[in-house]
């Protein structure tokens, strides 16, 4: 995606768009951690037909959900303030943060639902799911980022891992 966006926008707005990028990263451990947590259990609920299965995942995925949407809340005001710092040239990639930190939202919601998936032994379908998002965000990103700049690698992330959040959604909820 870095290589992606420099071939775009020239090697200026690939370094702001990887400084981004490694910024919305504070969310992707939390997300991981997440999943590892809540697989046991979701698997042990399951196959023990135990009540409760929905319950827990979809009170991770609110609960996940509004700790990044926080984040991101706080990063409208911050984000250009933060990467003032780093060197006034930087702030143009504020949105863009902002837009990274709101598509790492959405993964970290998401990881609750992933871990259900998994539970559920819905590996082939989790599979198709992310594939498809990758068609998605490499899609748009090709497509936006000409026409929008810097905040287009953003909407395309953002896009992309909510397709990913909304199908997740509806596999666990399936079942």
């Amino acid at each position: 995606a870095v290589l992606l966006a420099g071939n775009l926008l020239g090697p200026a707005a690939a370094g702001m768009f990887r400084l981004a990028r490694d910024f919305s990263s504070i969310l992707s451990k939390p997300a991981m951690m997440l999943r590892e947590v809540l697989f046991p259990d979701l698997t042990r609920i399951l196959h023990n037909k135990a009540a409760g299965f929905h319950e827990l995942g979809f009170r991770a995925v609110r609960t996940a959900g509004a700790a990044g949407l926080l984040l991101v809340l706080l990063s409208i005001p911050a984000a250009a303030p933060i990467l003032g710092i780093i060197g006034p040239e930087y702030t143009e990639a504020a949105s863009l943060l902002t837009l990274m930190l709101l598509a790492a939202t959405f993964e970290l919601a998401g990881s609750p639902l992933r871990a259900a998936a998994y539970a559920m032994g819905k590996v082939a379908q989790i599979l198709r799911i992310y594939m498809l998002s990758v068609v998605v965000y490499l899609g748009l990103f090709y497509a936006l980022t000409p026409v929008m700049g810097l905040p287009g690698p953003g909407v395309a992330a953002s896009v992309g891992t909510l397709l990913t959040l909304l199908l997740m959604l509806g596999l666990v909820r399936k079942t």
